[in-house]
C-alpha cells in the first residue's frame, strides 16, 4: 500500500488497519518530541550504555521510561536491533530529531512458550503466555497474561486458547480419542482500538492441560512499538522486515500469543520494508492460535 505525505504528518498504524493520517498544514512543523540527549543510534559505531552484541544482534536495555530521545537512527542491512524489557514493561518508543533509516530489523515479538511448561515471554509492551500443566500436581495450564489472555486447557491434551488483541484468540482443541476427554481453553476476548493510543502489546497463550507430563506452555504477545521523527523515516525495500512485532508460537498444545502493534510518525515516510505484527500459531497439539492487530488484506504484514 503505498501512502506518503507532504507538508503534514504521515502516520503508520499497523494493527487493524494501516493508515495515513495527515495531521498538520505545511506551514506547521512537527516535532517527535525528541530532545536528542541520547545522541545517534547507529550500531555498531552507536548504541546506548549496557546494549549486548551477539553476532549481528544488538540488545538495548530499555530505560525506565521506555524512550529514546535520539538525533538519528539508522540500522543497516543485516543488523537487528532487540530490547531488555523494563520493570514497567513499557512499549519501545524511539524519537529522532534527524532522519531515521531502517534496512536491518526492529525486533520486539513475543517468544514461544519453552519445554516444561515455561510460558513464552511478551515483548516490550507485550504479556506472557500461561504455564502449561505438567500432568502430575496439576492438569489445568495457566492462563495468558494481558487483557485478552488466552484461558488454560485442562485434563487430557487440552489446548490453550490464543491470545487475543484487536480481535479475539481461537480456542484451543482437545484429543478426541484419548481415554480422558479433556476441556479446551477459550480464546483470549480482543480490546484496544485501531489509532492504538494507548499504544499496548498483544496478551499471551493459556498453556495447555495434560495429564501425560510435559509441557504444552503458551506464547508470548507481540511487543509495541512508536518510531517517530522530526523529519523523515526510511523504511528499507521490498521483502525485508524492518519491523517486527509478532506473537510467540505455542508450545505443544499451547495457545499462540497476539500479534503486537506498530505506530510510525513522520513528516515523510518513504520505502517497501515490511512492517510484520501476525499472530502467533498454536501449538503442534491443539493450540489455539493467536488474534492480534492485522492488516487489511488479512497477511500479517504491510508496506508503503
Amino acid at each position: 500500500m503505498n501512502r506518503r505525505s507532504r507538508g503534514s504528518v504521515a502516520s503508520i498504524l499497523l494493527g487493524a488497519s494501516l493508515l495515513l493520517l495527515p495531521t498538520m498544514s505545511a506551514a506547521q512543523s512537527f516535532s517527535s518530541g525528541s530532545t536528542g540527549a541520547d545522541g545517534p543510534f547507529n550500531p555498531p559505531a552507536n548504541v546506548p550504555p549496557g546494549t549486548t552484541v551477539n553476532g549481528s544482534t544488538y540488545t538495548v536495555p530499555l530505560p525506565p521510561s521506555g524512550i529514546f530521545n535520539f538525533t538519528t537512527i539508522t540500522v543497516t542491512s543485516g543488523i537487528t536491533v532487540t530490547f531488555t524489557r523494563n520493570a514497567a514493561n513499557t512499549p519501545v518508543i524511539l524519537l529522532a530529531t534527524g532522519t531515521v533509516t531502517l534496512t536491518g530489523t526492529l525486533e520486539v515479538s513475543g517468544s514461544p512458550g519453552g519445554s516444561l511448561g515455561r510460558p513464552g515471554l511478551g515483548g516490550p509492551g507485550g504479556f506472557e503466555g500461561g504455564k502449561g500443566a505438567d500432568g502430575v500436581t496439576l492438569n489445568l495450564g495457566g492462563y495468558g497474561l494481558g487483557p485478552g489472555g488466552g484461558s488454560p486447557g485442562r485434563d487430557s491434551q487440552a489446548g490453550g486458547g490464543g491470545g487475543g488483541y484487536a480481535t479475539a484468540g481461537q480456542g484451543g482443541g482437545v484429543c478426541t480419542n484419548c481415554s480422558v476427554v479433556g476441556i479446551p481453553g477459550a480464546g483470549g476476548p480482543a480490546y484496544g482500538n485501531p489509532a492504538l493510543r494507548p499504544i499496548l502489546g498483544g496478551s499471551g497463550g493459556a498453556g495447555g492441560g495434560t495429564t501425560l507430563g510435559g509441557g504444552y506452555a503458551g506464547g508470548g504477545g507481540g511487543g509495541a512499538v512508536v518510531l517517530a521523527s522530526s523529519t523523515s523515516i526510511a523504511l528499507g525495500t521490498a521483502s525485508t522486515d524492518v519491523i517486527r512485532a509478532t506473537g510467540g508460537v505455542g508450545g505443544n498444545g499451547g495457545g499462540g500469543g497476539a500479534g503486537g502493534a506498530i505506530r510510525v510518525i513522520a513528516p515523510s515516510i518513504s520505502g517497501a520494508g515490511y512492517l510484520r505484527v501476525g499472530r502467533g500459531n498454536g501449538g503442534q497439539y491443539f493450540g489455539g492460535y493467536g488474534g492480534g492487530w492485522l492488516p487489511p488484506a488479512g497477511g500479517d504484514h504491510a508496506h508503503l
